[in-house]
């Protein structure tokens, strides 16, 4: 059984352990606790610790993401034969505009 387990479990196409993915996982929760409780914005904490080659990007492509949808679902652009709950639902870009401060 433990074989099986190993096997399934232990190494990725990363080469990472389940060890190492696990402690991966835990230091990023961790980061995302400290920024909260230093008041700062924690989801860009955690891009800024753990992926710094890619906030910049990763933000200003939200920020035109989230624009671009926004405009979409406010009824003044939006043509077609579905409604606007068929591509997107508006809570769920609200919630990535708030969580980003975008």
């Amino acid at each position: 059984m433990l074989e099986a387990w190993e096997v399934v479990f232990a190494y990725t196409t990363d080469g990472k352990c389940f060890d190492e993915r696990l402690f991966d996982m835990n230091s990023k929760i961790l980061t995302f606790k400290d920024e909260l409780k230093k008041g700062n914005n924690p989801f860009e904490g955690v891009l800024e610790a753990h992926f710094p080659s890619v906030v910049e990007r990763f933000l200003e492509n939200a920020k035109i993401f989230s624009n671009q949808f926004w405009r979409l679902i406010d009824g003044s652009l939006f043509t077609g034969p579905h409604t606007e709950k068929d591509l997107v639902y508006r809570w769920h870009i609200y919630l990535m505009r708030k969580a980003f401060e975008i």
